[in-house]
Protein backbone atom coordinates (compact mmCIF):
# COMPACT_ATOMS: atom_id res chain seq x y z
CA UNK A 1 0.00 0.00 0.00
CA UNK A 2 1.24 3.36 -0.95
CA UNK A 3 -0.59 6.63 0.08
CA UNK A 4 0.93 10.29 1.17
CA UNK A 5 0.50 11.39 4.75
CA UNK A 6 -0.40 14.98 4.93
CA UNK A 7 2.83 16.13 7.18
CA UNK A 8 6.59 16.76 6.61
CA UNK A 9 8.66 13.99 6.97
CA UNK A 10 10.23 15.32 10.27
CA UNK A 11 6.66 16.04 12.01
CA UNK A 12 6.06 12.10 11.21
CA UNK A 13 9.04 11.19 12.73
CA UNK A 14 8.18 13.32 15.70
CA UNK A 15 4.79 11.55 15.92
CA UNK A 16 6.08 7.91 15.48
CA UNK A 17 8.14 8.88 18.59
CA UNK A 18 5.38 9.58 20.65
CA UNK A 19 3.92 5.78 19.54
CA UNK A 20 7.01 4.65 21.97
CA UNK A 21 5.48 6.01 24.92
CA UNK A 22 2.94 3.54 26.36
CA UNK A 23 0.80 6.28 27.97
CA UNK A 24 0.86 8.58 24.89
CA UNK A 25 0.22 5.32 22.56
CA UNK A 26 -3.43 4.95 24.08
CA UNK A 27 -4.37 8.68 23.67
CA UNK A 28 -3.59 8.51 20.32
CA UNK A 29 -4.81 4.60 19.86
CA UNK A 30 -7.86 4.63 22.46
CA UNK A 31 -8.18 0.70 21.06
CA UNK A 32 -4.71 0.27 22.66
CA UNK A 33 -6.02 -0.38 26.24
CA UNK A 34 -2.74 -1.32 28.68
CA UNK A 35 0.56 -2.02 27.47
CA UNK A 36 4.23 -2.62 28.71
CA UNK A 37 7.74 -2.44 27.71
CA UNK A 38 9.32 -5.58 27.68
CA UNK A 39 12.75 -4.34 26.56
CA UNK A 40 14.09 -2.27 24.55
CA UNK A 41 17.52 -1.70 22.60
CA UNK A 42 20.16 1.09 22.90
CA UNK A 43 18.39 4.14 21.20
CA UNK A 44 19.71 6.25 18.16
CA UNK A 45 19.94 10.37 17.30
CA UNK A 46 17.36 11.09 15.29
CA UNK A 47 15.69 14.86 14.86
CA UNK A 48 16.05 15.82 18.43
CA UNK A 49 14.40 12.54 19.92
CA UNK A 50 15.83 9.44 20.70
CA UNK A 51 14.55 5.88 19.18
CA UNK A 52 15.17 2.54 19.97
CA UNK A 53 16.26 0.41 16.97
CA UNK A 54 14.42 -2.57 18.65
CA UNK A 55 11.49 -2.67 20.64
CA UNK A 56 8.88 -5.48 22.51
CA UNK A 57 5.93 -4.63 23.92
CA UNK A 58 3.61 -6.50 25.19
CA UNK A 59 -0.42 -5.06 24.60
CA UNK A 60 -4.19 -5.91 25.78
CA UNK A 61 -6.24 -4.45 22.59
CA UNK A 62 -9.52 -4.07 21.84
CA UNK A 63 -10.76 -4.72 18.03
CA UNK A 64 -13.76 -5.67 16.50
CA UNK A 65 -15.45 -5.51 20.01
CA UNK A 66 -13.21 -8.20 21.58
CA UNK A 67 -10.03 -7.66 23.62
CA UNK A 68 -6.57 -9.97 22.70
CA UNK A 69 -3.50 -10.38 24.24
CA UNK A 70 -0.60 -9.09 21.87
CA UNK A 71 3.35 -9.00 21.45
CA UNK A 72 4.74 -5.86 19.40
CA UNK A 73 8.06 -6.04 18.10
CA UNK A 74 9.67 -3.01 16.42
CA UNK A 75 12.62 -2.65 13.68
CA UNK A 76 13.20 0.79 13.85
CA UNK A 77 15.58 2.79 11.50
CA UNK A 78 14.62 6.63 10.95
CA UNK A 79 14.55 8.49 9.10
CA UNK A 80 14.08 5.40 6.73
CA UNK A 81 11.42 2.85 7.87
CA UNK A 82 9.39 1.68 10.92
CA UNK A 83 8.87 -1.71 11.06
CA UNK A 84 6.23 -3.78 13.52
CA UNK A 85 4.97 -7.30 13.91
CA UNK A 86 2.06 -8.18 16.51
CA UNK A 87 1.40 -11.30 17.36
CA UNK A 88 -1.92 -12.57 18.86
CA UNK A 89 -1.86 -15.31 21.54
CA UNK A 90 -3.72 -17.75 19.20
CA UNK A 91 -0.46 -17.63 17.01
CA UNK A 92 -2.13 -14.95 14.30
CA UNK A 93 0.67 -12.26 13.31
CA UNK A 94 0.15 -9.10 11.68
CA UNK A 95 3.69 -7.34 10.07
CA UNK A 96 4.22 -3.82 8.43
CA UNK A 97 7.14 -2.39 7.53
CA UNK A 98 6.92 1.50 6.45
CA UNK A 99 9.73 3.40 4.31
CA UNK A 100 9.34 6.93 4.40
CA UNK A 101 10.26 10.27 1.95
CA UNK A 102 10.14 13.22 1.83
CA UNK A 103 7.59 14.78 -0.37
CA UNK A 104 6.50 18.18 -1.57
CA UNK A 105 2.79 18.13 0.45
CA UNK A 106 4.01 15.73 3.24
CA UNK A 107 5.51 11.91 3.80
CA UNK A 108 5.33 9.46 0.91
CA UNK A 109 4.17 6.55 2.89
CA UNK A 110 5.01 2.55 1.18
CA UNK A 111 3.66 -0.12 3.46
CA UNK A 112 4.36 -3.62 3.13
CA UNK A 113 2.32 -5.87 4.89
CA UNK A 114 1.37 -9.64 5.68
CA UNK A 115 -1.16 -10.81 7.72
CA UNK A 116 -2.26 -14.00 9.30
CA UNK A 117 -5.08 -14.70 11.08
CA UNK A 118 -5.74 -17.61 12.32
CA UNK A 119 -9.81 -18.86 11.96
CA UNK A 120 -10.17 -15.97 10.31
CA UNK A 121 -11.26 -16.16 6.49
CA UNK A 122 -8.57 -14.40 4.27
CA UNK A 123 -11.16 -11.81 3.19
CA UNK A 124 -12.30 -10.94 6.05
CA UNK A 125 -8.61 -10.86 7.99
CA UNK A 126 -8.06 -8.35 5.09
CA UNK A 127 -10.93 -6.01 5.67
CA UNK A 128 -10.67 -5.59 9.11
CA UNK A 129 -6.47 -4.78 8.77
CA UNK A 130 -7.38 -2.50 6.41
CA UNK A 131 -10.23 -0.76 8.36
CA UNK A 132 -7.59 -0.88 11.32
CA UNK A 133 -5.17 0.35 9.58
CA UNK A 134 -7.12 3.35 8.43
CA UNK A 135 -8.60 3.73 11.74
CA UNK A 136 -4.80 4.31 13.00
CA UNK A 137 -4.13 7.03 10.25
CA UNK A 138 -6.87 8.94 11.19
CA UNK A 139 -6.21 9.11 15.26
CA UNK A 140 -2.77 9.53 13.98
CA UNK A 141 -4.00 12.44 11.93
CA UNK A 142 -6.31 13.88 14.92
CA UNK A 143 -3.48 13.35 17.67
CA UNK A 144 -1.26 15.69 15.39
CA UNK A 145 -4.16 18.49 14.79
CA UNK A 146 -5.24 18.75 18.22
CA UNK A 147 -5.78 22.22 19.11
CA UNK A 148 -3.98 22.07 22.32
CA UNK A 149 -1.17 20.52 20.59
CA UNK A 150 1.22 22.97 18.92
CA UNK A 151 0.97 23.07 15.50
CA UNK A 152 4.23 24.17 14.03
CA UNK A 153 5.42 21.25 16.31
CA UNK A 154 4.15 18.95 13.59
CA UNK A 155 4.07 21.03 10.42
CA UNK A 156 7.96 22.38 10.44
CA UNK A 157 10.34 20.09 9.19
Amino acid sequence: MDGMFPLTLDAVWRLLHEHLDEATLREIHPWIRSGRVVRESQPVPFGGQMFPQSKVAEREIRIMGRKFRTTWTYAIEPPLRFAYEIRFENGSTSRFSNAYAAVPKGTFVKTVGEVSMKGVPTFLGLWATRRLLNRADDEDLGYANKPERSPERYQKG
